[in-house]
């Protein structure tokens, strides 16, 4: 093994070298962003790309990764420098402080984002992107979440996933003050990881779409199919 992977030697029967040069594109770096963002880095991925208008605010403190110090500053921005710190400079991010502007992209996109309109946009913009392989959807709560992993390519993903994406007006709206937890972000984030690594090792054995309520300890999930 070359010394410059001895960082991730405990892991490489897992998650294995050839993974980790493929194309991440996580659009939103807020809690489940930023933290499937350093998920992501911890195991090696090397070719990461943070899409996020926002800056840091104090009310981020409790559920995000960034530190007080980083209050002000883009998100992005402030992300790419904790994730280098954290890894050494063996993951570099790629920083785009900026909307998403409707761009497809390769690889594996993560709608980390708070809007159904948006992560409905995020899908038609990728149904035509041949190298586009996987659209990862997480959804949380202060204590549930979701993930949907979708193949824009699969005939079933393309009918189905869509019926999942009511407007914003419909959506249930919480006080702001039960929006999320660390410990919920955190966990839905560890999913995300693990089904970029499962979609890239075994792309027809992964966990298609996933409910999951903290609070009450139920966890229901369906795998995927093979290609129709």
């Amino acid at each position: 093994m070359e010394l410059t992977n001895q960082h991730i030697s405990r892991q490489i029967d897992l998650i294995p070298l050839k993974i980790l040069d493929e194309k991440i594109t996580i659009i939103g770096a807020g809690a489940t962003g930023s933290f499937t963002t350093l998920a992501l880095a911890k195991m090696g991925f090397k070719n990461i790309t943070v899409i996020d208008f926002d800056t840091v605010d104090i009310v981020n403190m409790s559920c995000q990764f960034y530190g007080f110090s980083d209050i002000g500053r883009p998100k992005v921005e402030a992300l790419k420098d904790n994730i280098e710190f954290m890894t050494n400079g063996n993951t570099r991010v790629e920083a785009v402080n900026d909307r998403w502007t409707g761009k497809a992209f390769p690889g594996i996109v993560i709608a980390a984002v708070d809007s159904l309109d948006t992560r409905k946009a995020i899908w038609e913009a990728h149904l035509m992107s041949f190298q586009t392989k996987f659209i990862i959807d997480p959804r949380m709560g202060a204590e549930v979440a979701s993930l949907y992993v979708m193949n824009p390519h699969n005939l079933r993903d393309r009918e189905s996933y869509p019926k999942s994406l009511t407007s914003d007006e419909r959506a249930l709206q919480v006080p702001c003050t039960q929006r999320s937890t660390t410990y919920t972000s955190m966990m839905l984030s560890g999913m995300i990881a693990q089904a970029v690594r499962d979609c890239l090792l075994t792309p027809e054995q992964y966990l298609r779409t996933m409910d999951w309520s903290i609070k009450t300890y139920s966890f229901r999930g369906w795998p995927a199919k093979p290609l129709t």
